[in-house]
Formats: C-alpha cells, structure tokens, sequence
C-alpha cells in the first residue's frame, strides 16, 4: 500500500461513517413521518390543501369580522343621532293652549278620551315643543302614528287607525211594555 491509499483510507472511513449514520437518521425520519401518515391518514399533498384551506377561511372571517365592525360603528352612529335633542318636557301653559285650540279631542279620530300631546316631527328627529310643532292625538293614534311626520290639523290627512266612534250603549236602559216593578211594603 502505498501512503496515498493508507491516508485515502483514513479519510474515507470517517466520510463514509457519516453518510451511515446521516442514511440512518434519514431512515428513521422516514419512518415516523410514515408513523404520523399513518396515524393522521392524510397524505403531505392533503395537508398542504387543508391549510391553505384554512388560511383562505382565515381570511374570510377576517373580512366579515372587518363588515361587522363598520355596521356596529354605523349602527352606533345613528343611535348617537337619535339621542332626543329636545329632552324637555312640553311646558303646561303650551299644553293647555294645544288642547284648547283642538277642542279636547284626537285630531285623527275624533276621540275624547286617553288623549296626548304629539309632536308632528318627532324629538328624535329634531322636533321644538313649539305650539306649532304639537297636537292632540288619543293613545293609540299617537302609537299608530309613531315617529312618522304627519300633521294631522290638515284635513286631507286620514287617520291610520279607523277606529269606532265611542258612542255610549244605553241598550240596557230600554225596557219593555211587559216589564213591571214589583213593590212591596
């Protein structure tokens, strides 16, 4: 041998002992990623669509989350807007002078009875307690009519609630001729 083949050898040796053992962990790699094929039953292929999958998702719910946070701060906008402006209540001078100048009865229906004080513009959008801006609806005109803008001291309004005129029943005052009234002594 000569000294070329004797230190060929010595280099060799240490070379190809690595490439065993770099082969081998290779091979053992090799196994447990089969091991964790096995058990997830999904090849690598499967589990890069699954996450890209995942990241297109991600990426959707990022986009609705962002939708919902421009309608929950529109939405709070327009409750910011809808605070009433006129908080104060109508003053009782003003009060008398509307139910005077309606004759104490709903300008919708004509009824005496449950009657309040309407604001034809709404508080909420705006309205004064102005003797202009008032008038004399009952209860259930005034639920009816809800924050609709309708001026009801018109006459080509019509009311949007029909309701009966309340006439008092008398029927049970009727009597007959064959009724008679037992007195006794």
């Amino acid at each position: 041998m000569s000294v070329f083949e004797t230190y060929f050898e010595l280099i060799e040796n240490p070379i190809s002992k690595q490439i065993e053992t770099l082969t081998e962990e290779n091979q053992k790699q090799e196994k447990r990623i089969e091991k964790y094929l096995i058990k997830t039953n999904k090849t690598i292929s499967q589990i890069k669509k699954e996450n890209k999958n995942i990241k297109l998702e991600n990426r959707s719910l990022v986009k609705e989350r962002d939708s919902f946070k421009v309608k929950y701060n529109n939405l709070r906008n327009i409750v910011n807007q809808l605070k009433f402006k006129n908080k104060a209540p109508v003053p009782k001078l003003t009060k008398r002078d509307v139910f005077e100048r309606d004759n104490y009865t709903c300008l919708a229906c004509g009824n005496t009875k449950n009657l309040t004080i309407d604001h034809i513009k709404p508080r909420v959008m705006g309205g004064t307690n102005d003797i202009n801006n008032l008038q004399i609806l009952c209860k259930h005109c005034n639920l009816a009519k809800g924050v609709s803008v309708i001026d009801y001291r018109t006459n080509n309004v019509e009311p949007l609630i029909k309701r009966k005129k309340e006439t008092p029943n008398y029927n049970w005052f009727n009597f007959s001729v064959f009724d008679t009234l037992d007195i006794k002594v």
